[in-house]
């Protein structure tokens, strides 16, 4: 499993798992986790969170987005 928090708001972070790649927004009332779409990747091995807020995903497959 992958973490990274979004460096202009705390309260957000994303990971990823064998199931996809995910987001949860703890400002909202019910924070549970968004999967976000992904179709035509494979599953992320990897993330990072640019200074100015882009999430980087690596995925098994070879793409970055």
């Amino acid at each position: 499993m992958e973490i990274e928090f979004d460096p202009t708001e705390p309260q957000v972070f994303f990971f990823s798992t064998t199931e996809g790649l995910f987001k949860i927004d703890k400002t909202q009332a019910i924070s549970c986790p968004v999967k976000m779409d992904t179709t035509g990747l494979t599953s992320p091995t990897a993330l990072s969170m640019s200074d100015k807020g882009y999430l980087l995903a690596a995925y098994s497959c070879g793409s970055i987005r």
